[in-house]
């Protein structure tokens, strides 16, 4: 279908917008910051192949860079960003 970037993705709105674009069939990339929270390794089990979980914090440049240079690596496009 598609590529997408969820920022925050660990819990909450972020999480939910990672499950719905999977159950649409995108490839999703979810920058997560607090490790501990349970939801996206729960859907890396699912959906392993279109799920990719990069650590992100928003507020660091060097984090920034790295998540994009990890996204990179599998496309050169993102359909949708959800920050």
């Amino acid at each position: 279908m598609g590529y997408a970037l969820v920022t925050g993705a660990d819990r909450g709105l972020g999480l939910g917008f990672v499950r719905q674009l999977l159950l649409k069939g995108f490839t999703v990339f979810a920058g997560r910051y607090a490790s501990d929270w349970q939801g996206l390794p729960e859907l890396k089990q699912q959906f392993d192949e279109r799920l990719h979980i990069i650590e992100l914090n928003v507020a660091e440049d060097a984090s920034v860079k790295e998540a994009a240079r990890l996204v990179a690596i599998h496309t050169d496009r993102l359909n949708i960003v959800y920050c």
